[in-house]
C-alpha cells in the first residue's frame, strides 16, 4: 500500500505539528507562572505533571506577587497574541475586577522590548546589509516597545535623524498558530 499525500495534506499535518509544539510551550509557560490548576480544570494535563512545576519553592515565589501581576507576566511571556488579548481585557471593567484592569493596562504601554540582536538581525535580513552599512548610528535602546513592533532612533549615512520601526520575528506564523489554539 502506498500513501500519497497532497500538498494540502502535508500543509495541514505541518500546521498541526506546529500547533501542538506551540500548545506544549504554552502549557509549560502557564504552569511556570503558577496557573497549572487551570490546565487541570480543562483536563489538559494530569495533576502529577503540573505538580512537577508547581513545587513548594515556586509557590513561595509566586506568593510574592499578586495574581493579577502573574497574569500580566504570563501574557507577556506568551507573546504578541496574548498581549493583545490582555490589552483588550484591560478595557473591559465589566468582565474583570479593578486590580486586573489596572495590571493589564500596563500591557498598553509597557511591553518588554526585543533583544537588540533580534532587532539587528531583522534589519540586516530585510536590507541585506549590516546595520553599519545603513546607519551611521543606531540606538540599541528602543524609544518604545509594543506587542507587534518597537522603534529605535537612528541616523542615516547622509546625516538624517530617523526612527526605525522593527516588527517582531515570525509574527504572522505565531499569531496564526495562537489563534488556532485559542479557537480550539
Amino acid at each position: 500500500i502506498s500513501l500519497i499525500l497532497s500538498k494540502r495534506s502535508v500543509d495541514v499535518i505541518g500546521r498541526t505539528i506546529k500547533d501542538m509544539n506551540r500548545l506544549r510551550k504554552i502549557a509549560i509557560i502557564i504552569m511556570k507562572h503558577g496557573f497549572g490548576e487551570f490546565l487541570t480544570r480543562i483536563r489538559f494535563k494530569e495533576k502529577s505533571a503540573i505538580d512537577l512545576l508547581d513545587s513548594p519553592a515556586q509557590e513561595t515565589e509566586k506568593q510574592k506577587i499578586s495574581h493579577p501581576q502573574r497574569l500580566r507576566l504570563l501574557l507577556e511571556t506568551l507573546g504578541t497574541t496574548y498581549i493583545k488579548l490582555g490589552q483588550l481585557l484591560s478595557t473591559r471593567p465589566d468582565v474583570l475586577p479593578p486590580e486586573y484592569i489596572y495590571e493589564l493596562q500596563k500591557l498598553q504601554d509597557q511591553c518588554p522590548p526585543m533583544p537588540f540582536e533580534e532587532v539587528k538581525s531583522q534589519i540586516e535580513t530585510s536590507f541585506g546589509k549590516n546595520v553599519s552599512e545603513i546607519f551611521s548610528s543606531f540606538d540599541e535602546k528602543p524609544l518604545a516597545s509594543a506587542s507587534i513592533s518597537q522603534v529605535h532612533r537612528a541616523t542615516t549615512l547622509d546625516g538624517n535623524l530617523v526612527v526605525v520601526k522593527v516588527q517582531r520575528l515570525n509574527l504572522k506564523d505565531q499569531i496564526t498558530t495562537d489563534l488556532d489554539i485559542l479557537y480550539y
